[in-house]
């Protein structure tokens, strides 16, 4: 277990009620209501560390990032709201900000001293069901929230909590991940931020908004997965969720980690390997759509750091553009764009167009050749071969200048004996 005293964040604890009419932002990672954590009625308090989402009830683990009581100055059961202390399990006193207090990079309460704040929600006590918010700062200016409600009883649940590293003003906004029935939706509408949840059981999951929501967690739920909005970056290991994968037009697909589900990018969608650059990994199988669109980036010779990779362990469906994009002149080298070497892996399809981007090109197009693929750029040629997944850059063979000598010095004999013949 990870504790506050080791971490970089170290947090100066406060409370603050976030008002609708603070423009929100998303936070760098939340974790949702899909990790509801209950606080028991006896309860000491609840201890959280807030980079990994762990957390624990027992009242026993000191120093944590955040330990939030329910109570007065014995830590007894009350309806009211003053839930926040830092690495304290005594009896601190606690403070309350007045009502509407938004707590920021920019506006801060400090508890030094392990004292607490807290704050009245909508009055001098919390409605049983009423959702309530307590903010803290981090230390170098970030910020971030919790969800609480009481259940009337003196105990509570902690719906949601977050925490930004951006540095930026602001309330972080809430929603961003709802769960109606067995329908998960993230919508980074708001900004981009990281789902630390895990989204497991039969669950499926909606990626909606401009914005990117990217999922570390190792998740396992066995429903749909569709992006139809925005970037969805995945990062974590979800070779467990099984469902299919959907990218819709004008979506896109990313990340280094594993995607489980056959995935397919639709006509108009976007699938973009890697977090500049990477590989990413499909289980199962990959269909890019006539009119999908796929991006590679090749920064260097070195897969998944140099340049970007696509693992397929099913069968393999091309189709779409392709666009690789540099902006150096391509090395001389083999670049392992797709691997599809597993026992069940195949190939089929054909991309429709091929091209190569950047500032080092000037969107130069393939020509095809069957399976395999051409161009020439600048005394090099590139080919892309369809069954092996490979791009391969050579330098394009320039005579010597001795060679040049000789032909001209056989042109000029060929012209000489010309004009004795006319003679």
């Amino acid at each position: 277990m990870a504790h506050s005293s080791t971490h970089s964040a170290r947090f100066r604890v406060a409370a603050a009620l976030l008002l609708s009419s603070v423009l929100p932002v998303a936070a760098d990672v939340l974790y949702s209501n899909l990790q509801d954590l209950s606080i028991p009625t006896n309860f000491d308090g609840v201890y959280i560390d807030i980079e990994s989402g762990t957390n624990d009830t027992s009242g026993t683990t000191f120093d944590w990032d955040v330990n939030l009581f329910f109570g007065g100055i014995g830590v007894v059961n009350s309806t009211g709201f003053q839930p926040v202390r830092e690495t304290a399990a005594g009896n601190s006193t606690l403070s309350n900000l007045a009502w509407g207090d938004t707590v920021n990079s920019s506006s801060t309460f400090d508890s030094s001293g392990d004292a607490g704040g807290s704050t009245d929600h909508l009055g001098d006590t919390f409605t049983a069901g009423q959702e309530g918010y307590i903010g803290f700062e981090l230390t170098g200016g970030n910020y971030g929230w919790m969800r609480v409600v009481l259940d009337g009883s003196g105990s509570a649940l902690v719906k949601d909590w977050a925490y930004d590293t951006s540095g930026s003003t602001g309330a972080i906004a809430t929603g961003n991940v709802l769960q109606s029935g067995s329908t998960v939706t993230v919508d980074s509408s708001s900004g981009a931020f990281t789902l630390g949840s895990v989204v497991s059981g039969s669950n499926s999951l909606v990626k909606n908004g401009s914005g990117t929501t990217t999922l570390n967690a190792t998740n396992t739920y066995t429903g749909t997965t569709t992006v139809s909005s925005g970037m969805l970056l995945v990062n974590g290991d979800n070779s467990a969720a099984s469902g299919a994968v959907t990218v819709a037009s004008g979506a896109s697909l990313g990340g280094s980690g594993i995607i489980g589900g056959a995935t397919t990018i639709q006509s108009g969608g976007f699938l973009a390997p890697g977090n500049s650059p990477g590989i990413l990994t499909f289980s199962s199988a990959l269909t890019l759509a006539t009119g999908s669109f796929t991006n590679m980036e090749i920064a260097g010779t070195t897969r998944g750091t140099g340049y970007d990779g696509i693992d397929v362990g099913g069968a393999l469906t091309y189709g779409g553009a392709l666009t690789l994009t540099s902006n150096t002149l391509i090395g001389v080298g083999t670049y392992n764009l797709f691997d599809f070497t597993g026992d069940n892996a195949s190939e089929s399809g054909d991309f429709t167009s091929i091209i190569l981007s950047g500032t080092a090109y000037a969107s130069n197009a393939f020509i095809q050749n069957g399976d395999v693929w051409d161009a020439i750029v600048d005394n090099q040629t590139y080919t892309f071969s369809q069954v092996t997944g490979n791009l391969v850059v050579a330098t394009t063979a320039v005579p010597e200048p001795e060679t040049f000598a000789l032909l001209g010095g056989l042109l000029a004999l060929m012209y000489e004996l010309g004009r004795r013949r006319r003679r």
